[in-house]
């Protein structure tokens, strides 16, 4: 019995490795956004961001026209942008937007700083 449960242990352990390191989260200091950009080249809409204080591995950060809360992220990060809020990015360099040359991550959650 011991072993059985020291074996799903084991198991559940690898399974959470394996599942959470498939995401490759990128986190920006706080910093204010420099630059918000509609990006019409892929058709959809998608909006480009720069910060000024850049992520070590992200020029900037995208989001995605698709993703239900877009509009919910892009109300966020207008409001930042236009009260020079400071704000933290989190993001996946896994998900590169593919209409640029720089390394734009997938921007997953705008978070908000006081100032």
């Amino acid at each position: 019995m011991r072993s059985l449960k020291f074996s799903m242990q084991v198991i559940i352990l690898f399974l959470v490795i394996n599942c959470c390191s498939a995401y490759a989260a990128v986190i920006s200091s706080t910093t204010t956004i420099k630059e918000i950009y509609s990006y019409t080249v892929t058709g959809r809409g998608d909006i480009l961001l720069t910060l000024d204080i850049p992520a070590s591995d992200c020029y900037g950060f995208w989001l995605d026209s698709s993703d239900p809360g877009f509009k919910t992220v892009l109300s966020m990060a207008l409001s930042a942008y236009h009260s020079s809020s400071p704000v933290m990015v989190y993001g996946d360099e896994a998900q590169l937007f593919s209409g640029s040359g720089n390394t734009y991550c997938k921007a997953t959650v705008i978070r908000l700083r006081p100032k």
